[in-house]
């Protein structure tokens, strides 16, 4: 369960299924779950979609663009992942012995970026469509710090919480904390509302609501203490993308503290899940 490139068990005997709601920080650890690693390694690394904005780059495993806002992932050990529906479409390719399944949908948080109300992804129909939720990721903040004022999104959030309850009634919530900046002014098109304590409010916010709401089935995510942690240069250096994505290699430390925490048995179903049979991780789990 360390090897944050090959996360899942091959003695489980059922699929593992996570519904993982996120933005484009979501799309770029995807890329790096279902290529193996390989997306942005290497020489590769230095490329402009590793350092910042990979939008446009074309990902034969997956769309991830707008253009697509619900994928079904399966998973394995060997082959990566591929998606097999995309928008309810299913794809001309299948997975051999698929280990573990992500059902992704392509938010841009609660914002008004969506293309549709962010509200109608969670309802029964929606949900129902996908196989049912072993854990949920919900990556929440980059957009809303950036493009909501803080009563409106802390409105927004309540009506989240209530959504997720009525949808996920048992199972484990991981809640993905706002990226780390600093260190630059706010830029993008359109413009973003970004600041280091304006991250801390909604980020801290979004962390006791959830605590309040969920207690011991709350994990939080919290990848900007990755970042945080760095000399002020080196954060300088990785927060100086204008959409607030990272380098491609520390996208690599965040999914370690995703599937360090995956791997915790208290987040894992009685029946085994992605960590049957393995060590349980010795460090950088999930809170």
């Amino acid at each position: 369960c360390l090897d944050d490139h090959r996360p899942f068990a091959s003695d489980s005997p059922e699929k593992y299924t996570i519904h993982w709601f996120g933005d484009t920080n979501t799309r770029r650890a995807l890329k790096k779950i279902t290529s193996l690693g390989a997306w942005c390694s290497g020489t590769m690394a230095t490329r402009s979609q590793c350092l910042c904005d990979d939008s446009g780059e074309a990902f034969p495993r997956f769309t991830g663009q707008n253009t697509v806002r619900d994928t079904l992932l399966e998973l394995n050990d060997e082959d990566g992942g591929w998606s097999v529906r995309e928008d309810g479409a299913k794809k001309d390719r299948d997975m051999s012995n698929p280990q573990a399944r992500i059902y992704f949908h392509r938010w841009e948080g609660l914002t008004r970026y969506n293309g549709a109300r962010w509200q109608t992804t969670l309802q029964p129909d929606r949900i129902g469509a996908y196989p049912r939720a072993d854990l949920v990721v919900v990556s929440l903040g980059n957009m809303d710090v950036s493009f909501t004022q803080f009563l409106e999104h802390a409105r927004q959030l309540n009506e989240l919480v209530e959504l997720l309850q009525a949808a996920y009634d048992d199972q484990h919530i991981v809640l993905r904390m706002p990226q780390y900046f600093c260190c630059r002014a706010p830029s993008g098109n359109p413009p973003r509302r970004m600041q280091r304590d304006r991250n801390r409010l909604y980020g801290e916010y979004m962390r006791r609501l959830f605590e309040l709401h969920f207690g011991t089935r709350l994990h939080v995510w919290d990848v900007g203490s990755i970042a945080e942690t760095l000399p002020l240069e080196l954060r300088k250096e990785v927060t100086a993308c204008a959409v607030n994505t990272v380098p491609s290699e520390l996208v690599d430390l965040e999914n370690l503290q995703l599937i360090n925490g995956i791997c915790n048995p208290a987040m894992l179903r009685s029946k085994g899940g992605l960590a049957a049979g393995r060590r349980d991780p010795a460090n950088a789990e999930l809170a």
